[in-house]
């Protein structure tokens, strides 16, 4: 399992009674719903290192 699915993982259990996540790379703050229909916001979803790195880094 990659880092970001068990991010997911971690956050989907907890999420489950309500309350938001963050990530290391949007401002969102993220509910349940959003993460697990992999929702784009600003192009980006929750925790989505390569789209920050392709965003930010790539010419």
């Amino acid at each position: 399992m990659g880092h970001a699915q068990e991010s997911k993982a971690r956050h989907r259990q907890s999420l489950k009674t309500g309350g938001v996540a963050v990530d290391d790379y949007s401002d969102q703050c993220w509910t349940l719903q959003e993460i697990e229909s992999d929702l784009k916001v600003d192009g980006l979803g929750f925790f989505d290192f390569r789209g920050h790195y392709e965003q930010h880094y790539q010419t």
